[in-house]
């Protein structure tokens, strides 16, 4: 799980407004639906492209809770993922307080991911969101074993409580794809070591072969991020080498 901010998507503004909009014509339906026979549920949004296209881009098409990315179904011309609600639609706290209609509260999620958090939603144990920061500060990618752990530091038990409903029960599926995380970081640490070593060469002596084997391998991670799984997982570590290593590896 790592953070994603909405905010960040360049048509943020219009999306809000669009869901605002359609919001204000379907929340009454929402809000009687379901005293009425035969139960018809209103129109969801969230099914069009106009919303699962930017949140699945958005996420870089992986899935916001365990991270693996959701390709195309070339069959039937669909990805796989699905706009899942954070607060589930059908909870009244999502009816009373407009949220089924709202960009803040959707997940793009795979399948599994969806059917496992169900209509979960407790607000004294609320489930960690990749969509928010605070959430994602408390918990780390533990490089050696592929999976997700509470920072040592973090001794609220509040916060323990909501990390263990979380990764250990709701959403367990997150912590089980350990293998192929580790595969996948494997090889971006390939290259990232490889880049590494050719500046710390280049630093010293200003030949020019140094400096074509940082761009060979910047190359070959941009090539292997663009048809890999857990794009999140690499943008980050990426992001966090630039810091450490003062660089500026783009993966666009």
């Amino acid at each position: 799980m790592h953070f994603v901010d909405k905010k960040t998507y360049p048509e943020y503004t219009e999306i809000v407004e669009l869901l605002a909009d359609f919001s204000k014509k379907e929340m009454p339906k929402w809000r009687t639906y379901k005293n009425k026979k035969p139960r018809r549920t209103p129109n969801g949004l969230w099914t069009d492209a106009k919303i699962r296209e930017p949140l699945r881009n958005l996420f870089l098409e992986c899935c916001g809770y365990c991270g693996e990315r959701l390709y195309k179904n070339e069959k039937e011309n669909k990805y796989r993922g699905q706009v899942e609600h954070f607060v589930p639609k059908s909870n009244q706290y999502a009816i009373d307080n407009d949220l089924v209609y709202n960009w803040d509260n959707y997940i793009w999620s795979c399948p599994s991911c969806n059917t496992d958090k169900g209509t979960y939603f407790d607000l004294d144990v609320m489930l960690f969101n990749p969509c928010d920061a605070t959430d994602c500060s408390y918990i780390f990618f533990n490089a050696d074993k592929g999976n997700y752990q509470l920072k040592k530091e973090i001794i609220d038990k509040k916060i323990i409580e909501r990390y263990k409903k979380t990764f250990d029960e709701k959403l367990s599926l997150i912590n089980e794809k350990m293998d192929n995380r580790k595969i996948t970081l494997n090889q971006v640490d390939v290259f990232l070591n490889s880049i590494k070593k050719f500046q710390n060469l280049y630093k010293k002596r200003k030949v020019e072969k140094f400096l074509t084997n940082i761009n060979k391998n910047k190359n070959k991670l941009i090539e292997y991020y663009k048809q890999a799984s857990y794009k999140l997982l690499i943008k980050e570590t990426v992001l966090e080498f630039n810091k450490k290593q003062k660089t500026n590896i783009s993966l666009i």
